[in-house]
């Protein structure tokens, strides 16, 4: 059972918003915050307002209320990309808040785990919201090609 958005009011700072993110059992912690926590110094890096603690399977984001929302929302993308069974990285965690900041804003759980072509074990996604849209609409429109001349 995941718990997302639990706030809690900051005696301390009364600006400030407490939220608490529970992360499932079924997914490891390590898969979300990264080797030496580079996933996690990146998601600080570009949110500096927001203190972030993680504690065993708890996430608890102390700062503004539209920064622990934006988190909240990656966090959950995250783990829907975990989920799939891709690995999460610095990149993929970098271009998951850019997607996410952009207006319209895209699902980094959809868009990174999509699978376009698997051959001999490699599989070939793609890793930004417009390569997505490109992918589908070649899935969506009939693409003809021409092979040789035609006599005239």
């Amino acid at each position: 059972m995941v718990w997302l958005g639990r706030p809690v009011k900051d005696s301390l700072m009364p600006h400030m918003e407490r939220t608490l993110i529970t992360i499932p059992p079924a997914i490891p912690m390590v898969a979300l915050v990264g080797a030496n926590d580079a996933n996690m110094l990146a998601v600080e890096a570009a949110f500096p307002s927001v203190n972030i603690t993680v504690r065993g399977n708890e996430i608890t984001l102390r700062g503004p209320h539209i920064d622990c929302q934006q988190l909240e929302k990656l966090f959950t993308e995250l783990m829907v990309v975990i989920r799939s069974g891709q690995p999460v990285n610095v990149d993929s965690v970098i271009r998951s808040i850019g997607m996410l900041a952009q207006t319209p804003q895209d699902n980094p759980g959809e868009v990174l785990s999509l699978n376009i072509v698997s051959n001999r074990g490699r599989t070939i996604r793609p890793k930004t919201a417009n390569q997505k849209r490109y992918v589908d609409a070649i899935d969506e429109n009939t693409i003809t090609r021409q092979l040789k001349l035609a006599n005239t």
